[in-house]
């Protein structure tokens, strides 16, 4: 049975969507009887199910332990976090697959490079790129070589990929998709809520200005038009942010404004929404968005990461340009003219959902890590 490795990349832990896929995948894995092993960062946790045959080892900073304190005070190196990691996952066997998952695209990297000098396959998991986060030509070249020498990339759009080669200055053969898992529906969705006393839009995700563009919600729904408007907004995530949003809404004068903390029956978000809210400042290929469309709700969404992809403007949602108060206070404008429509667009991004997306995600990519194993022992 083939044994894998999978490895959370970052350095502290995190519980957005990008942990999803792999730590079902290899809850997954276990319970078919293959051997597999998670590592994840200092103090982290392992989000999927505990399953027999799978063992998870949180990582240290080698630093921290006497042994390396000693040699730090005896001039002598100690080994990275990369390569402690490494061996204590290796204890038990080498695997035939190790499976590297970064919120963004450079987390991986140190350990790419430490499974390419141990010759030992890897795949990348991509979430995030970003046009603006330019590396030093020469870093760009260290981690390109790193890419290339990966078994597989995986990207969730075209956009990512065009960013990626972009970004790093070359083509992947080895490029492909993925899709991550979500918490609705695939066969079925909740009915359009009544609206006979006014519509409410939703923003789904952990609460960070930086992010989500919460500042541009609230500053496009301050204006003078929405004040007599019979909208509301609702907010559904937790973070660092939550007092800061109210003391804004305050500030702006928004008044039908909700905040809800962090939920997790997503479907009954769409009992008693009408729209999907996203004016984020940088995204992959948002599981909101996703869970929004197989909802049978239109988004109103930025253009950015694989959003253009989805969301075909004026026909199952409205994209917004960029980034910015006045393209987000357009195109919510535009969206009030065409309320009328929200619930055929729905339908439509439904429609559209459950063409681009899988009805199983977690099974699907199991599957592919399995063929992939059999390709990389040729």
């Amino acid at each position: 049975m083939p044994r894998f490795l999978f490895i959370a990349a970052q350095n502290k832990p995190l519980s957005g969507g990008s942990e999803l896929l792999w730590s079902r995948v290899a809850s997954a894995l276990a319970g078919q009887g293959h051997s597999v092993v998670v590592s994840v960062p200092p103090e982290g946790a392992f989000s999927g199910e505990p399953t027999p045959g799978l063992r998870i080892c949180v990582r240290q900073s080698p630093s921290a332990s006497l042994p390396n304190r000693l040699l730090g005070k005896l001039g002598r190196r100690f080994p990275s976090v990369e390569e402690a990691a490494f061996t204590e996952a290796l204890r038990e066997g080498t695997p035939d697959l190790i499976v590297i998952n970064q919120p963004g695209f450079i987390e991986g990297v140190s350990w790419a490079s430490e499974a390419g000098k141990r010759g030992l396959p890897y795949v990348l998991i991509v979430h995030n790129t970003h046009r603006w986060a330019w590396l030093h030509p020469k870093f760009a070249g260290e981690v390109a070589a790193i890419y290339r020498a990966a078994a597989r990339i995986d990207l969730l759009s075209d956009q990512a990929e065009n960013d990626l080669t972009d970004i790093l200055g070359v083509d992947f053969r080895q490029a492909a998709r993925f899709r991550n898992p979500y918490n609705v529906s695939f066969g079925d969705c909740p009915p359009f809520p009544p609206h006979t006393e006014g519509l409410s839009l939703a923003m789904v995700g952990r609460l960070d200005m930086r992010q989500k563009g919460y500042d541009l919600a609230l500053r496009a729904l301050s204006g003078p038009a929405w004040k007599t408007r019979n909208v509301t907004l609702n907010m559904y995530g937790g973070g660092e942010f939550k007092e800061f949003i109210q003391a804004m809404a305050s500030r702006l004068g928004v008044a039908r404004f909700n905040l809800h903390g962090h939920v997790t029956d997503i479907e009954g978000v769409w009992r008693t929404n009408h729209a999907l809210l996203m004016p984020s400042r940088y995204e992959g290929l948002p599981i909101a968005m996703v869970e929004a469309m197989l909802s049978a709700r239109l988004v109103i969404a930025t253009d950015v990461g694989g959003i253009a992809g989805w969301i075909r403007h004026g026909e199952n949602g409205f994209l917004i340009p960029a980034a910015t108060p006045r393209s987000v206070s357009r195109s919510l404008d535009e969206a009030w003219q065409a309320r009328h429509r929200w619930e055929e667009m729905g339908q439509v991004a439904r429609r559209d959902a459950l063409r681009l997306t899988s009805s199983d995600p977690v099974t699907e990519y199991a599957e592919g890590l399995l063929s992939l194993v059999v390709e990389v022992r040729r």
